[in-house]
């Protein structure tokens, strides 16, 4: 039986030029285009003005619930207007709404008093930033609690601390929050880090410290806004025994 042998035709020096030639313009397309179609996310792009645009519309919106009768929202000024801070009596309050601090309530405790600035308060805290692309609830970057497991205050362990351990914001919120409080606490970044980035390391009585429980790891960008979830489960007066937290549940 014959074997029929496939006709290859003689290599042509300018026709191999001409092949290798439209391959390098093929190669190149291909990778223009992946280019073109790079799906990586710049996270944090335009922040600053995400974050102007948010803290404006977060605050109007709580102006007109508040305007309608919805006692569950709160415009707040920082505390640092309000007399109760002792080493800055010059400071007045403004109308800048980036002076204040706005709230949702989502609990209302039984409590009929608030934390002063030297007491101690017993929390529960979830720290994020605003929504951004890959985070449509905003970037998780401090927690007291495992926010991946069900929010039970009979499970989760308190954090401890004075109410002068915190971004003005926070404190601001502590400040005003009765036992058993859970608010929702909106924070401009102008009473949060401003135009700074914190660090896990940061101990200045003015900042918080976090660390990331997720996968990728950023740090606070920025002028980014802040949003807490906050629940004040006690407080304590100087000198008085703070007790040791415990879990009905001994979970922990």
């Amino acid at each position: 039986m014959k074997t029929i042998r496939k006709y290859i035709p003689a290599r042509n020096p300018s026709v191999v030029k001409t092949l290798a030639a439209m391959l390098m313009l093929a190669a190149a397309m291909v990778i223009v285009s992946c280019s073109e179609n790079d799906d990586t996310v710049n996270e944090w792009e335009n922040w600053q003005e995400k974050n102007d645009t948010y803290w404006t519309n977060i605050y109007q919106q709580a102006q007109q619930k508040i305007a309608a009768g919805d006692t569950t929202w709160k415009i707040i000024p920082c505390w640092t207007m309000t007399g109760q801070n002792a080493t800055d009596s010059t400071r007045t309050p403004t109308l800048d709404p980036t002076d204040y601090i706005v709230v949702h309530v989502e609990n209302k405790g039984e409590g009929t008093t608030s934390p002063l600035y030297t007491d101690s308060v017993r929390i529960h805290y979830l720290g994020r930033m605003i929504p951004s692309p890959t985070f449509s609830s905003g970037y998780v970057f401090d927690a007291s609690y495992d926010y991946n497991e069900p929010y039970n205050l009979l499970t989760m362990r308190p954090y401890t601390a004075s109410p002068n351990a915190f971004i003005e914001g926070f404190t601001t919120a502590l400040l005003n929050m009765h036992k058993g409080d859970r608010w929702q606490v909106y924070i401009p970044y102008a009473l949060a880090y401003g135009s700074s980035t914190p660090t896990s390391s940061s101990s200045s009585s003015n900042g918080v410290t976090y660390s990331s429980s997720t996968s990728t790891t950023y740090g606070i960008q920025p002028y980014s806004d802040l949003i807490f979830d906050i629940t004040l489960v006690d407080f304590y007066k100087p000198g008085e025994k703070v007790p040791v937290a415990y879990s009905k549940k001994s979970a922990w």
